[in-house]
């Protein structure tokens, strides 16, 4: 594990079957074994890992002949060892490629290559269709589960299907999630790009001396400052978009244009240096306009001395904005949904942040400045985010000082932050908020976010009514293709209505490998 600590500046920024499965493969030749802990608790579990062969059914230990993959964001999984494991019993006739699975008073059925599932004669739609791997019908984990009326818990690549909720909680039993995943093997084992568009994390708890955090393995860790201007980075080191962050301070910012001009003016006259010259005008002091000029603030001395690796977050758009509560005289404080370029590549985070005046434009040098506040993010690639946002949220949360540091921090802050350090995890109440707006968001937000991803990445999505599977193509392919349509094979594509929630977040496949 890498860790650097960068230098201060001024002016810085109880007991029913239930299943469990994880999104890691065990190491080759490692031998799963279940802790004692975990048995006594899972005495009538059934326990897996995608990309595993071995299983545990009531402690036993079992093989498959089919694990559960991941597939363009949606857990995959082997409907016979699944339902046979919770006591179900599976038919299948393959004239019409239906597979039956009778459970207690209920009857559920799919058909391989359909959308369509019938619970006792009720249908309703997956998100993907049911597939045949390695001779083995697979469809997605939670349409299972809820056909046979369990209930799904999930934290940091532990699922578990049970008949209660809270059969587990990812705060108070994160060691005993830890030692499940130790027991295949896992202990130290960095996360795995599972699948397309999805991002399996596991996180290790990490002990910075004045702090602790749990973070996802193989990620490195970064801080600065000190106080009110602590901050750090952690991030991934072979995907840098993959990141959670927070910065104490950042600033100052520009209130005004004259302001700025003023500064300038002064030192052309002679004046001493202000040292925050080339930072952004940020009018109004918003949580938005501070998001979307934060790409300035990056380019800028201050910035640059301080924590370079950061993310500038290029091209921002926001796709939602919640105003909350800040303890900061004047100021004004959101959490955002936002679409940002990183790298050249379209991203996805949220991101909260108060902002405040401090000095108000009084026609002199020096004043006109705001700055901003806690200014927390976690970030991924557009189409991993969604898939890893609760395990970036829980390492966010799991971040508290020594109580040591803390007494020091009380003793050199003003009111407002001793206030924020009376509690060892100050980002508690950060991360408590952000998860609550985006548990909260309206499903019109995911959406949105997909049509301005398109527009982004100058794509267009069409679909095919009969299997309700989503495509992909350039933008502007349907003007040429709809006229034309009878020159092709699938020859029945159309628009996704604009608020068909199914079908906007459904991962698409590119159109072009299947259009002859």
């Amino acid at each position: 594990m890498s860790v650097s600590v960068w230098r201060k500046i001024v002016c810085c920024v109880t007991g029913a079957c239930f299943v469990l499965l994880a999104l890691y493969s065990p190491a080759a030749g490692a031998a799963a074994r279940l802790p004692a802990a975990a048995a006594a608790r899972l005495k009538e579990a059934v326990v897996l890992y995608t990309g595993s062969s071995s299983a545990f059914v009531n402690n036993a230990v079992k093989t498959l002949d089919a694990s559960p993959v991941v597939k363009n964001s949606r857990t995959l999984v082997p409907v016979r060892f699944i339902a046979e494991s919770l006591g179900a019993r599976v038919d299948y006739d393959a004239e019409t490629k239906t597979v039956t699975v009778g459970y207690s008073d209920r009857t559920v059925k799919m058909v391989l290559g359909s959308r369509q599932i019938t619970v006792n004669g009720r249908q309703s739609t997956l998100d993907v269709p049911a597939e045949s791997l390695e001779n083995r019908t697979f469809i997605p984990l939670r349409a299972l589960t809820e056909a046979l009326g369990k209930k799904v818990f999930y934290s940091g690549g532990l699922i578990v299907i049970s008949d209660c909720d809270g059969i587990l909680d990812a705060g108070a039993d994160s060691g005993l999630i830890q030692a499940i995943i130790a027991g295949f093997g896992q202990e130290n084992a960095p996360q795995q790009q599972a699948s397309a568009g999805t991002l399996a994390l596991k996180l290790i708890p990490y002990n910075g001396g004045i702090f602790t955090v749990n973070m996802p393995a193989g990620w490195q860790i970064k801080t600065a400052g000190d106080g009110s201007t602590f901050s750090f980075l952690i991030r991934d080191p072979g995907e840098t978009s993959r990141q959670i962050f927070y910065c104490g301070e950042v600033g100052p910012l520009y209130l005004l244009e004259e302001q700025r001009k003023l500064d300038q003016w002064y030192m052309s006259m002679g004046g001493y240096p202000i040292q925050w010259i080339d930072v952004p005008v940020v009018n109004p002091l918003t949580p938005e306009n501070f998001l979307q000029q934060f790409h300035a603030f990056m380019a800028t001395r201050i910035a640059q001395g301080f924590m370079p690796e950061l993310s500038s977050l290029d091209d921002v758009e926001i796709i939602s904005s919640e105003p909350f509560s800040t303890p900061f005289t004047g100021g004004k404080a959101a959490v955002m949904r936002a679409l940002f370029k990183h790298g050249g590549k379209l991203c996805e985070g949220l991101f909260s942040v108060s902002v405040a005046p401090l000095l108000p434009f009084c026609n002199m040098a020096g004043g006109g400045i705001g700055y901003a506040f806690m200014f927390t993010g976690m970030t991924a690639q557009k189409d991993e985010f969604r898939g890893c946002e609760s395990d970036l949220l829980q390492s966010l949360r799991s971040f508290a000082f020594s109580q040591q540091y803390l007494n020091r921090c009380l003793q050199n802050q003003n009111q407002v932050w001793q206030g924020i350090f009376r509690t060892s995890q100050i980002l508690s109440s950060t991360s408590d908020t952000i998860m609550q707006v985006w548990e909260n968001r309206n499903r019109t937000e995911d959406i949105l976010s997909e049509k301005r991803s398109d527009a982004i990445l100058g794509r267009e999505r069409l679909y095919d009514p009969d299997t309700g599977q989503v495509y992909e193509f350039d933008n502007g392919f349907y003007d040429s293709y709809n006229p034309n349509r009878g020159r092709y094979d699938m020859n029945n594509l159309q628009p996704l209505p604009d608020n068909d929630y199914n079908l906007w977040t459904a991962p698409p496949l590119n159109g072009y490998n299947y259009l002859h």
